[in-house]
């Protein structure tokens, strides 16, 4: 179902993607990491909802460092919301881990130049 919301974002889609996820954290807390790494990507991707997916983002990343999607998602969640420090933080975490989102850090940069005009 996530495959199919985040490719089609289809809202229907998501909806069975999150009531899924909401149904194996609720059977097994073991996989909390990857419920909250997809309901994230389903709520930024396909619903389009930054807010609601930051909280998922964040419990993904700060559980899953090995994962660089998390963070680059968590990064793109800031960034549409407009918490461009977030945004930067979170970067910075995710470089030190041995990641790196040139897109991202391009965008950000941005803000940052526009910001002092």
């Amino acid at each position: 179902y996530t495959h199919a919301a985040s490719e089609s974002r289809n809202a229907a889609q998501a909806e069975k993607a999150l009531q899924t996820f909401q149904q194996v954290l609720e059977l097994d807390g073991r996989y909390a990491p990857a419920v909250h790494f997809g309901m994230g990507k389903v709520y930024l991707v396909a619903l389009r909802q930054p807010d609601t997916a930051i909280g998922h983002l964040e419990k993904a990343a700060e559980t899953t460092t090995n994962v660089a999607e998390a963070h680059r998602l968590l990064i793109q969640a800031y960034y549409d919301t407009r918490r461009y420090e977030q945004a930067r933080q979170s970067l910075r975490r995710a470089q030190e881990l041995g990641f790196d989102f040139p897109d991202l850090r391009a965008a950000l940069q941005k803000t940052r130049q526009q910001s002092k005009r």
